[in-house]
C-alpha cells in the first residue's frame, strides 16, 4: 500500500479553537446532569435548536453563569423565585467544569513559535471561560485571541473571522485554522480562505474527505512551515559605489537627511535613505551584489542591511553577516566587525526581532 503523503500548510500563522482543542472540561458530565435534573423538575422540554440559540447569544455579550442561567429559564418560560435562583446558580457554578489543558499543547505551541509562525485563539466561550483560559500557563503563547463574548460575534458568523485574521495582521490565505468542531472549525474557514485541519481527539467518524488529525503532536509532523517572507531594510545610495543594484530591490520610501559630525561622513552633504524590499528568492544575490557595490574609498564608513522575521542580512563591503533575526547573540559579531572598522557604535544597535 503506498503511504499517505505528507501535508504541508505553508502558512504565516495558525488560529486554534479552545475547547476540544487545547483544552477541555474536567467533570463536565455533571453539567448535563444539571441541566437534566432542571428539565425533569420544571418540566422543561429542551429543542436542540433552542439550546443552541441560547447559547450563541450568550457567547455573544460578556455574561457570566448567572446571566446564562436567567436567561435559559426565561427563554423557557420558567419562573422561579430568588431563593430557588440562587440554589440552582450555586449548583450551575459548581458543576460547570475545570478547565484543563491537554499534555500535547505546550511543546506544540513552542514548536510552533521556535518556527516563526503566528498563534492565535479564538472560542465561542462565556466571560467566566475567558477568564480561566487567560490564567492557562498555554495563554503566554499566543499573539492574539478573539472571544466571541469579547467580540460580540460567534462561529460561524464571517465577521468573527475577519476579526481573528485583523488581530493576526494576516490574510486567511495565510493562516491554518485548528479546532474540533466541523461546522465552524472546518467547512466554514475553508469557505472563507483559510486553511483548515480538524482535530478528531473522540475519533469521531468523519469523512476521509476532511483532513483531520487525532493529536496536536500530529500537527507539527504535518508540516507547518513558514511561508517565505521578503526582507525589509535601508540602503544609503550615498553608500554605493555602484549603484545599479537599487534597481534590482523594491524602493518603499526614500527621505534626505542632512548630514552632521555625527554621521562620520564629512565628504558628503547628505544621506538619500531608500527603505526597501528584498525578494527572500533574491536575498542571497542581492547581499553579494551590495557587498561588492559599497564605495571601495570609504569601505570603512559604510554597512546595508535588511532582515525578515527569521534572519538579518549585515553587509559590509566584501563580509556578508547572515544572523538570527530573534537573538542578540547571533548579532553580536556583526556588530563588533563594524565597530572595529570605525563605523559608530550608534549605527550598530541592530534591532531583535519579537
Amino acid at each position: 500500500m503506498a503511504e499517505k503523503k505528507r501535508a504541508v500548510f505553508r502558512v504565516k500563522g495558525v488560529v486554534f479553537d479552545t475547547y476540544g482543542t487545547l483544552a477541555y472540561f474536567h467533570n463536565f458530565s455533571k453539567h448535563s446532569r444539571f441541566f437534566k435534573k432542571i428539565e425533569k423538575t420544571f418540566g422543561i422540554k429542551p429543542k436542540k435548536p433552542a439550546v443552541h440559540l441560547i447559547r450563541y447569544e450568550f457567547y455573544k455579550r460578556e455574561q457570566n453563569h448567572a446571566h446564562f442561567l436567567k436567561f435559559y429559564l426565561q427563554f423557557n418560560n420558567c419562573k422561579v423565585d430568588k431563593k430557588t435562583f440562587s440554589s440552582l446558580l450555586k449548583k450551575f457554578e459548581k458543576c460547570s467544569g475545570r478547565t484543563v489543558a491537554y499534555s500535547d499543547v505546550i511543546p506544540t505551541l513552542k514548536i510552533l513559535r521556535k518556527k516563526g509562525i503566528k498563534l492565535a485563539l479564538n472560542s465561542n466561550i462565556n466571560t467566566a471561560h475567558v477568564n480561566e483560559i487567560k490564567s492557562m500557563p498555554f495563554f503566554r503563547f499566543f499573539d492574539a485571541a478573539a472571544f466571541s463574548c469579547e467580540e460580540s460575534a460567534v462561529k460561524p458568523e464571517k465577521r468573527i473571522y475577519e476579526i481573528t485574521a485583523r488581530k493576526l495582521g494576516l490574510k486567511p490565505s495565510e493562516i491554518l485554522w485548528v479546532g474540533d468542531q466541523l461546522e465552524v472549525d472546518y467547512l466554514r474557514p475553508i469557505q472563507l480562505g483559510f486553511n483548515a485541519i480538524l482535530i478528531n481527539r473522540k475519533h469521531k467518524p468523519f469523512s476521509k474527505r476532511v483532513h483531520q488529525i487525532k493529536t496536536l503532536k500530529q500537527l507539527t509532523k504535518q508540516g507547518i512551515e513558514l511561508t517565505d517572507q521578503n526582507y525589509v531594510g535601508t540602503i544609503i545610495e550615498e553608500s554605493l559605489e555602484n549603484k545599479r543594484v537599487l534597481s534590482e530591490v523594491k524602493i518603499l520610501s526614500t527621505r534626505i537627511e542632512r548630514v552632521t559630525k555625527k554621521h562620520k561622513t564629512p565628504w558628503l552633504k547628505q544621506w538619500t535613505l531608500h527603505k526597501v524590499e528584498v525578494s527572500c528568492k533574491s536575498a542571497e544575490s542581492i547581499a553579494r551584489k551590495i557587498s561588492k557595490a559599497i564605495d571601495s574609498k570609504h569601505a570603512n564608513s559604510w554597512y546595508v542591511d535588511f532582515k525578515n522575521d527569521k534572519t538579518h542580512y549585515i553587509i559590509f563591503r566584501n563580509k556578508i553577516f547572515r544572523a538570527q533575526a530573534n537573538k542578540k547573540a547571533s548579532l553580536e559579531p556583526a556588530t563588533q566587525y563594524g565597530i572595529k572598522l570605525g563605523i559608530p557604535a550608534y549605527q550598530l544597535d541592530f534591532e531583535v526581532t519579537n
